[in-house]
């Protein structure tokens, strides 16, 4: 049963353009029952205790063969995702790729965005041709230790999506070519499924010196209060920290 719809999302892609995310309760029930259950996730932090323990609640409950109306808890944390979702998609903090995995179509993958939320959760979208769906939600396992400091995992979160999907040129970090492919195992079915045409949309949101693939990485990542609007084209200013180059290929 739908949801509701995420309407006039800005389209990272196509930036004068705007798009829509079809949200559904059995993708909500998903996220209920593998994420926001687990204790190592700060939904708490996010939703307020009060409404995802209403999401507990809701997702305990077997869900209504009549459909009817979305109970009001659903709708509440549905309004926050979509807020969240649409600063992300402003700035943009998103990585897209081709996802294949057996039995998976089409064949040639289903275009997959991973969006990198301000408060440090993921947000999986879906895309059937021209429609985009709302997939999951979560918090990135062992990053969640750093739970007494919330406001900096998105900054962990997207230096792990860094180091999973670019490579090592002498020195530096580089954007990843087209050709790639990067096989991952998903935690949750155990599937073996392959990430290809991987690409951080709007590079130089990232710290990457450049558009292109093969670009450097800066190590460096703007707090979302300095990163200029995405509509400003040019060089972003660098911070005054580093970050650890370690890179770890899956």
């Amino acid at each position: 049963m739908m949801v509701t719809v995420w309407k006039g999302l800005l389209d990272p892609i196509k930036p004068h353009s705007d798009i829509a995310i079809i949200v559904t309760e059995e993708r909500w029930r998903h996220v209920v029952e593998k994420h926001v259950r687990n204790p190592r996730e700060p939904w708490n932090y996010w939703l307020t205790q009060e409404l995802a323990d209403g999401l507990r609640a809701w997702a305990e409950k077997a869900p209504s063969p009549g459909g009817g109306r979305p109970p009001e808890c659903l709708n509440r944390a549905s309004a926050v995702l979509e807020g969240d979702a649409r600063l992300c998609l402003g700035r943009p903090l998103m990585v897209r790729y081709r996802r294949k995995e057996p039995g998976l179509k089409p064949e040639w993958g289903v275009m997959t965005w991973q969006l990198v939320l301000p408060n440090g959760a993921v947000l999986i979208i879906r895309w059937r041709g021209q429609k985009g769906h709302f997939w999951t939600c979560f918090f990135e396992g062992k990053i969640t230790n750093n739970i007494e400091r919330p406001h900096t995992l998105w900054r962990e979160f997207a230096k792990k999506l860094i180091r999973r999907y670019c490579r090592k040129d002498d020195k530096h970090l580089v954007a990843p070519l087209r050709s790639a492919e990067f096989v991952r195992v998903d935690k949750e079915t155990r599937w073996t499924a392959r990430h290809t045409r991987v690409e951080f949309v709007t590079p130089t949101s990232w710290g990457f010196e450049g558009d292109q693939p093969g670009a450097p990485w800066s190590g460096l990542l703007l707090d979302w209060k300095a990163e200029p609007p995405m509509t400003k084209p040019g060089r972003y200013p660098r911070l005054a920290s580093g970050v650890d180059l370690e890179v770890r290929h899956v």
